[in-house]
């Protein structure tokens, strides 16, 4: 009799953890269909069109000669320029700042001043983006901005921001702004969460807060540095221009275009030239290129852990 209940509770069990299953998977089979759809349908319509020599989708022949194209475009060459200007410069200095403003919050003892300070740094990531890039259209005007105003008290001319060069410039400003308040926002939760002990240990010994920074404080958050450099190496690829310029053929004439901007074009022939092949083929650049730069970000952040 017990070996015959044992094995009824056995399978009543297995039948309960069969319909626990069956109701997830009828729960996620919403949302699955979306990502399926969306996302993995999408990607290979987009590999499958930058491989195909033909403009139709229905009509296929495999070619390289869109990539061979692509890289022979001189634009794209300049938005590929521009996109890793951005990332190499961005990434590193947001990243100072914010760490040197996250420490500052962190050891603000007073509680309604640090929720003031981290209210202040947040707004900038929870505002449109198309608000704050027509909000620094404004700023780095060209007559009247506010910026050439404050280099005019320095005796420093007008800059016109929205030629060849200054452009870019200004675009680096801009992608400071997006990125540092996230940046900001997980630093100071991850410096809050650190033993004021150690601080109190190596204070007693005579280290530098200079030092304590590079001895204590970036060790213990240096997991959440590498994912932040991730976080921001996708964002940073996906940055685009738009409300800077009054049109997408200024950006272009003033090489500020970034690899979003000129997929964004060639899919749209905003300049005339509508290519769906060589757009897909510009997304696959893109998408291997920042798949490779978060795949050795991770396995640096691996070895640094171990």
């Amino acid at each position: 009799m017990g070996f015959k209940l044992r094995l009824e509770k056995l399978i009543s069990k297995q039948k309960t953890n069969k319909n626990s299953i069956f109701n997830s998977l009828l729960w996620i089979t919403p949302a699955l269909v979306f990502v399926i759809i969306f996302s993995y349908f999408a990607f290979f319509s987009v590999a499958k069109s930058s491989t195909n020599e033909y403009e139709s989708f229905w009509t296929y022949a495999f070619t390289f000669n869109n990539y061979e194209l692509l890289f022979n475009d001189k634009s794209f060459l300049i938005a590929l320029r521009n996109s890793l200007i951005f990332v190499v410069t961005v990434i590193p200095i947001s990243l100072f700042f914010s760490m040197l403003i996250s420490k500052y919050i962190s050891n603000i003892l007073n509680k309604q001043a640090f929720s003031f300070f981290q209210f202040i740094f947040f707004i900038p990531y929870v505002t449109s983006t198309l608000a704050v890039t027509m909000a620094f259209a404004i700023i780095f005007s060209p007559t009247g901005g506010i910026f050439n105003s404050i280099l005019n008290l320095f005796g420093i001319d007008n800059i016109n921001w929205f030629s060849k060069g200054w452009a870019l410039v200004m675009i680096l400003f801009f992608g400071f702004w997006t990125l540092m308040p996230f940046q900001i926002l997980i630093l100071t939760g991850s410096f809050v969460r650190i033993n004021n002990k150690y601080y109190k240990a190596a204070s007693i010994d005579g280290m530098s807060n200079f030092k304590q920074l590079f001895k204590i404080t970036l060790p213990l958050v240096r997991q959440t540095m590498f994912y932040l450099i991730t976080v921001g190496i996708i964002a940073s690829f996906k940055i685009f221009p738009v409300g800077l310029f009054e049109s997408y053929n200024q950006t272009t004439l003033i090489e500020a275009q970034t690899l979003v901007s000129y997929i964004f074009e060639r899919l749209n022939g905003i300049d005339g030239i509508r290519d769906y092949r060589l757009s897909s083929a510009a997304a696959i650049i893109l998408t291997l290129i920042v798949l490779v730069l978060t795949i050795s970000n991770m396995i640096i952040a691996k070895k640094v852990k171990t």
